[in-house]
């Protein structure tokens, strides 16, 4: 993985924690007890929306009013809050210190009412200068952190008094957060969404166990798949070494001077330099030696592609050694690219086949390619993709038992196949079906498939019907 991508998992890590990014733990599960209420849709069957509806919607930007709730967020002062919301978000509910919770949260208020606010605005433009490349100002992204992790205590706290309704107020804000961040043009701003996405879907579950929930089925359905879609930043990141270096994109069209060829190697040593993406023994190189050693592999690279030996001759070495590394890049690239527009299931197949590709581009010491920084990680990020959309059709499977379990006398189905009422989700990761084991007609456990991906604890949830 190149330095540049290194940089942006840290980056997730610090801002949210190993519940975004993750190390490589074992493949155990996360066991979640539920008991639950059968319970049938309701007679209005869209009644309940976790996304606002067209109706609803206000025309303006949402973008100005969650920069307006980072500027509003309190200051970690001697009290420490973030510290203890962090806390206070797995501490069980009967524990919590609600007196000092309810001051905690009370900080917030303002913050709650502007992403209340934003949840029903019709866009979210963020309007960044992506022409800046690099040097690119990302919004408060540890903020939203913040943010998100009190507005999901709020929620803890609704949830454990029985606040259907404001339970599903803040769901929407939380969730409008989410997709409303990830409308910006970069993976790092995808992640964050994802992230705040696992914050809010992670009380879901509790809010499904409330003796006389409403069934989110057909809510949950709505919601778009996946939630937060990569397709904006993909397209960011395949063409992003045209916002740094802009004279590529046209560099074989045309033949350079000496001097404007040695400008231009110049140019991306100190650019790169500078941006601190150099994580190979090639950044030791001085441009000139950089060109003198690639020149022979350069002739002969593009001579297997077709190009005439006289316009290989006619362009400065320079120019010749950039334009090989770089019609190489653009050829792994477009192998790596290419099945991104597949859905995870099938794309993870290829997975390692191009990864391989990659790294060969890399792995040759001083030889290796100096565009590979612009190799995105997106193996990982495409299953945080793919486990966001688990996490949400899993909750779909568990509300589809519910609703089972209301037209059939109170039992769970002694198989996922026996749901009749409403079709009952795969697993984006695998492709497979839910692990479903019946113990009797009112214990079962619905688990994700194993997948070689889950970096994290695998989701089990073993549940109880109420009599």
């Amino acid at each position: 993985m190149c330095k540049r991508w290194m940089i942006v998992l840290l980056v997730m890590s610090l801002v949210f924690g190993p519940w975004v990014v993750g190390a490589q733990e074992e493949n155990t599960i996360q066991l979640r007890s539920l008991t639950l209420s059968p319970m049938p849709e309701a007679r209005e069957a869209l009644k309940i929306r976790l996304i606002p509806r067209m109706f609803d919607l206000k025309n303006a930007n949402a973008a100005v009013l969650y920069h307006s709730a980072a500027a509003q967020c309190p200051q970690d002062g001697e009290d420490k809050v973030f510290d203890k919301i962090d806390q206070w978000r797995d501490m069980p509910i009967e524990d919590l210190p609600r007196d000092e919770v309810t001051k905690a949260l009370g900080q917030f208020r303002a913050c709650f009412r502007l992403l209340e606010l934003a949840a029903v605005r019709s866009r979210c433009e963020w309007d960044m200068p992506i022409e800046e490349g690099f040097a690119m100002l990302m919004p408060s992204l540890s903020t939203y952190r913040s943010i998100a992790f009190a507005l999901s205590l709020k929620l803890r706290l609704e949830i454990a008094d029985g606040q259907v309704e404001e339970a599903l107020a803040t769901l929407r804000s939380g969730l409008a957060m989410a997709r409303g961040i990830a409308e910006g043009p970069t993976l790092i701003q995808d992640l964050v969404g994802i992230a705040i996405g696992a914050v809010m879907f992670r009380q879901v579950s509790e809010f499904m166990a409330m003796p006389d929930a409403p069934n989110l089925y057909w809510a949950l359905s709505e919601l778009p798949v996946p939630l937060i879609s990569f397709r904006q930043s993909l397209s960011y990141e395949y063409d992003m070494m045209y916002w740094e270096i802009p004279e590529l994109r046209d560099l074989d069209q045309k033949v350079l001077s000496g001097a404007q060829a040695s400008a231009l190697v110049n140019k991306m040593f100190k650019k790169f330099s500078d941006a601190g993406m150099w994580e190979n023994k090639a950044s030791k190189l001085l441009p000139l030696g950089w060109v003198m050693m690639h020149y022979a592999d350069a002739k002969a690279f593009l001579a297997d592609r077709s190009m005439e030996a006289s316009r290989i001759d006619a362009m400065p070495t320079a120019q010749t050694v950039m334009l090989y590394q770089f019609q190489e890049f653009k050829e792994v690239r477009d192998s790596m690219f290419k099945w991104f527009s597949l859905p995870y299931a099938q794309y993870r197949v290829h997975a390692d086949q191009y990864d391989k590709a990659a790294d060969e581009i890399v792995q040759r010491g001083v030889k290796s390619n100096v565009f590979a920084m612009f190799l995105p990680a997106l193996s990982r990020c495409r299953f945080l993709e793919a486990r966001a959309c688990r996490d949400m059709e899993m909750l779909r499977v568990i509300e589809a038992l519910r609703l089972h379990a209301a037209a059939n006398h109170g039992t769970f189905p002694k198989t996922l196949e026996d749901v009749t009422v409403v079709p009952v989700p795969a697993d984006p990761v695998t492709g497979d079906s839910f692990v479903y084991v019946y113990e009797d007609s009112r214990h079962v456990r619905v688990e994700a498939p194993e997948a070689k991906e889950q970096n994290k604890k695998r989701p089990v949830f073993e549940l109880t019907l109420r009599p």
